[in-house]
Formats: C-alpha cells, sequence, structure tokens
C-alpha cells in the first residue's frame, strides 16, 4: 500500500509540473483533477496511519489475550478499514 501512494503522489507531482509549465494555458479541469487526486492521497494515508494506530493498540492491550475476543476486534477493525477503502473510492 505504500509503495502504491508514493506512485500516487509522484503522478501528482508530475502532473503539477505539466500544469504550471503550460501556464494560463492550463485548464480549470487539470487543476481540479490534481486537487482531487492529493486529497484522495491525504485520505488514504489516513486511513493507513488509523490502521497503523490501532493495530500497535491491540498488541499493548493485555484484555486482548481471549482469542475469541482478539478475533472480532480484529474483525471490526478491518471492516471499518474496509468502509474507509471503500469511501476513498467512491
Amino acid at each position: 500500500m505504500k509503495h502504491e501512494i508514493e506512485t500516487i503522489e509522484e503522478f501528482i507531482h508530475q502532473a503539477d509540473k505539466m500544469a504550471d509549465a503550460e501556464g494560463d494555458d492550463s485548464t480549470d479541469g487539470t487543476r481540479e483533477k490534481i486537487k482531487q487526486l492529493i486529497e484522495a492521497s491525504f485520505r488514504i494515508q489516513d486511513v493507513i496511519d488509523e490502521y497503523i494506530t490501532c493495530e500497535e493498540q491491540q498488541l499493548l492491550d493485555p484484555g486482548c489475550a481471549a482469542g475469541a475476543s482478539d478475533y472480532v476486534k480484529t474483525k471490526i477493525l478491518r471492516l471499518q478499514i474496509a468502509h474507509n477503502i471503500h469511501n476513498i473510492q467512491s
């Protein structure tokens, strides 16, 4: 996932440079697409950070020793992350 985000950021950087080179000839549509990509990139990074934070908290939580409890917590976390990813895609 980290590689994909780096690829998106590189694409945004290149598209921004091309739009700057076009100057006043660059369309508002191009700038709007770049803005949308930047916002999507930030949301993706937020989802990744949220997932990492939740995983670290679960590892430190001594109450997660019970297998069934840990399983349910993991499933809920994964559903929340999947929902966030789905929101980004739409």
